[in-house]
């Protein structure tokens, strides 16, 4: 009995302190919409821990294949970004603000984020 409360009052402070770092998001999208999303640092972290125990690891990000799929679909106009997140924001979260508001989150990703791939140049807006 006090080993399971000692594993739920470290998973309270794994989640506490996974909250509390910022994340770092891997984006893809292309001019249909968001393609990727993934935590990386979350991913990073299950995989460490996944090591530490034996088990199974995540199959790891393969970006040389996102960049080639972006690279050989260049009609697509695919971006690929990374960014990093202020703490307590979840993938499900942020493809949520994929689907609302797609543009902002575009604009916010160009703006704040490092670019991997893609040649977006901010077009002369058609209406003045």
């Amino acid at each position: 009995m006090k080993m399971q409360n000692l594993d739920e009052q470290q998973h309270q402070n794994n989640q506490e302190t996974e909250e509390k770092i910022p994340h770092i998001f891997l984006f893809m999208w292309d001019m249909y919409g968001l393609e990727y999303c993934q935590d990386v640092t979350a991913v990073e972290k299950r995989n460490m821990m996944a090591a530490l125990k034996g088990q199974r690891l995540e199959r790891p990000i393969n970006l040389n294949a996102m960049m080639l799929r972006a690279r050989f679909n260049s009609q697509r106009n695919y971006e690929i970004y990374t960014m990093t997140v202020e703490q307590g924001i979840k993938e499900t979260d942020v493809v949520a603000w994929f689907e609302s508001n797609p543009q902002e989150a575009v604009d916010q990703i160009r703006a704040r984020g490092r670019r991997l791939f893609g040649d977006f140049k901010r077009a002369e807006p058609v209406i003045k």
